[in-house]
């Protein structure tokens, strides 16, 4: 009779055990954080201070479109160019250097070939001939 009594009493524990298993709350907080009022703060911030960039932006323009609109020293075309000193020695010097570059080509493309297809030819056919 005891034993009976144990095996309900284990039986109605594990029962117990079993329902309490089903309605168990996770430990761990997985939802999103808590709102807090200071992020409300950073957002507002962040939007101040992009407007105040776009207005120092367009107060910017504004300045350059005025200095823009007079006729001042850099802004207009040029009255007039100066004439380069060194214009006439530097077109000398490139010509020089184009005439030079002219006589090396026609000295490269005019001069006999040095070496002799047909004697290397022959040369590697006599080689053959001794390795065999």
């Amino acid at each position: 009779m005891p034993q009976k009594w144990m095996q309900d009493l284990r039986k109605e524990l594990y029962k117990e055990h079993r329902d309490r298993i089903k309605n168990i709350q996770p430990t761990v907080d997985n939802k999103p954080p808590h709102e807090m009022p200071f992020s409300q703060k950073k957002a507002i911030e962040r939007r101040l201070y992009a407007e105040k960039i776009q207005r120092e932006n367009r107060l910017v323009l504004d300045r350059i479109g005025k200095a823009m609109e007079g006729n001042r020293l850099d802004n207009g075309p040029p009255g007039f160019i100066l004439p380069s000193l060194y214009g006439d020695q530097r077109r000398l010097a490139l010509q020089s250097i184009t005439a030079e570059n002219q006589r090396i080509l026609y000295r490269i493309q005019n001069v006999d070939p040095v070496y002799n297809r047909i004697n290397w030819e022959r040369d590697a056919l006599a080689k053959e001939k001794i390795l065999r």
